[in-house]
């Protein structure tokens, strides 16, 4: 079985994707700042709820990991704006 590999390839995301926008937020934001579901919704082209179910599937992600000691939570601890 091939290696997975590691590497992200910026070449390989479509223009406008919500990969392209969590990629490029994660070029520019400063390690610890936290930005609402909003924020990050807006820079990536889509809804708050987009960005929330993104969120719930990483985090059931995380749980599902043997080698995490601590609390998902603490891995994302992105807030939701206020509606």
């Amino acid at each position: 079985m091939p290696e997975a590999s590691t590497r992200f390839d910026p070449s390989e995301l479509e223009d406008g994707s919500i990969e392209a926008g969590l990629y490029l937020l994660s070029l520019i934001t400063p390690r610890g700042v936290e930005l609402t579901q909003e924020e990050i919704a807006e820079a990536c082209g889509c809804s708050r709820a987009m960005i929330y179910l993104i969120e719930k599937g990483a985090m059931r992600k995380l749980r599902r990991q043997p080698w995490v000691t601590r609390p998902p939570n603490e891995f994302c601890n992105t807030r939701r704006s206020a509606e």
